[in-house]
């Protein structure tokens, strides 16, 4: 079994690739954990320094029974908003339509969830003027949008339908870290730094072979739904207020 030092030096060479959709770190925390992985008693595990999402969901509709001996049925297709329908996908699946880890650009965010397929019409913009950095064409590197080509869905009526059943959430998401530590003592010092900075629902998992703390706050966390079934819930001077 590895040690933790092993694991350490393992796991920080792999995270010089981020994996995440994004496909880099996020800028605003860069600093604080190449600061956490220069000690030798930690080493980050994942994080996210916090972002604004607007995120698809949906849930599949309940499987008709089977007409085999068998008492399993094959649960109903998934449906992605980044769609290219496969026979066998997880249930309440789903797909980002605009992340920012940085400053919520409102003109990016409304041009990729105004030309959703199956929304029941287009939103007029915000009768309230934008800041100027709304308005900034460019978009930034903390940034991730979709494209038109990732909107796009098959033409079976039935999974048509269960996109425009789907629900579409404004999401705000707190900065969470993950940190393996070399044993309880650390991790505790680690905890109690966390918790004092106002970090009050940070944890420690003590598991077999390692040592986690989470670094987390919940209070600030928002998600509310603008769309559902194909219908807008909100109007666009709501959605830039949000922003």
């Amino acid at each position: 079994m590895a040690t933790f030092h092993a694991r350490r030096n393992e796991f920080l060479e792999k995270a010089k690739q981020d994996q995440s959709l994004k496909g880099s770190f996020d800028f605003p925390i860069r600093d604080f954990m190449n600061d956490i992985n220069a000690n030798p008693h930690f080493f980050t595990t994942s994080s996210c320094s916090g972002r604004t999402a607007v995120f698809f969901q949906r849930t599949d509709p309940p499987s008709p029974p089977s007409s085999s001996s068998s008492s399993s049925s094959e649960a109903g297709e998934s449906v992605e908003v980044k769609i290219k329908s496969k026979k066998k996908k997880k249930r309440g699946a789903g797909g980002w339509l605009y992340v920012t880890h940085g400053k919520t650009k409102f003109s990016h965010m409304f041009q990729a969830i105004n030309r959703l397929p199956f929304v029941d019409r287009v939103l007029e913009p915000p009768t309230q003027p934008l800041d100027e950095e709304d308005e900034e064409p460019a978009y930034s590197n903390e940034e991730v949008c979709m494209t038109t080509q990732d909107l796009q869905v098959q033409e079976d009526e039935k999974e048509q339908q269960v996109v425009r059943d789907a629900t579409v959430f404004f999401k705000f998401e707190p900065f969470v870290l993950h940190v393996e530590c070399e044993n309880p003592r650390w991790a505790a010092a680690l905890h109690t730094v966390a918790v004092q900075s106002g970090f009050r629902e940070s944890g420690i998992s003590l598991g077999k072979k390692k040592v986690m703390v989470a670094i987390r706050s919940a209070a600030l966390r928002l998600e509310i739904p603008i769309v559902d079934q194909g219908s807008w819930l909100v109007d666009s001077n709501y959605l830039l207020f949000l922003s």
